[in-house]
């Protein structure tokens, strides 16, 4: 039950952010931009809890130690990313994509050698 409504959840916010970036991809040509004016926005899914309605996404990293939460994020953001670049349509929308997923990608391999650094130094501490 409660498993396959955090599931569920998490689908919803999955497609609502491809849907967000789809969106700000095809913002950024003059044609998309003006589409964009003339259609709603993505509005963010609700999620059904058992007890009551709530709008905050669940949490994907509830296990993860505080001090691997940047990590942990800079590698789902760049996995979302990943995503969004699948679904591009146009060549200019992939190349601009690309270079976004270039950056998230060094950004992750900073915060993953940043929290491996800090656990070889406790590591020699003790």
């Amino acid at each position: 039950g409660e498993q396959l409504q955090n599931a569920e959840n998490l689908a919803d916010e999955t497609e609502y952010k491809l849907d967000r970036a789809a969106r700000v991809l095809r913002g950024m040509t003059w044609a998309g931009w003006w589409a964009n004016k003339f259609t709603r926005d993505v509005e963010p899914p609700e999620y059904a809890t058992a007890t009551t309605n709530s709008t905050l996404p669940p949490k994907v990293y509830d296990d993860v130690p505080p001090i691997c939460s940047t990590a942990a994020q800079a590698v789902q953001n760049y996995h979302a990313n990943l995503q969004v670049l699948e679904s591009c349509e146009t060549i200019e929308q992939k190349e601009t994509c690309k270079v976004i997923c270039d950056n998230m990608f060094q950004r992750a391999k900073r915060e993953i050698a940043t929290l491996q650094q800090r656990q070889e130094t406790a590591q020699e501490g003790s």
